[in-house]
């Protein structure tokens, strides 16, 4: 193989990925709208405070957010160790715009 085919082979391998990567993305985004037992996604409007020069203001936001439990085992002093859940949550979207 010479040394220009090589590197064509690898030009080739990088957009096969650079594809893979798109793909993977957009599959990811689709997996968040789903809501089941695991996970559930909501939009709903929040207002943040922003700043603007030395000033805050606060603006109304559209917030689509994935929410999630995570179960954390604590090992105290007796045998048994106690289970906690969390209730996780992440901004997925802000104002119609994907931020993942």
């Amino acid at each position: 193989m010479t040394r220009q085919e090589i590197r064509s082979k690898i030009l080739s391998n990088i957009e096969m990925i650079k594809q893979l990567d798109v793909e993977n993305v957009n599959l990811r985004r689709e997996a968040y709208l789903i809501s089941d037992d695991t996970q559930t996604f909501k939009e709903q409007t929040e207002i943040v405070t922003e700043k603007e020069g030395r000033k805050k203001i606060k603006v109304e936001k559209l917030i689509g957010r994935v929410y999630w439990e995570e179960e954390f085992t604590v090992i105290g002093d007796n045998d048994t160790p106690d289970k906690i859940k969390v209730q996780r949550s992440r901004i997925v979207k802000i104002n119609g715009e994907w931020v993942v």
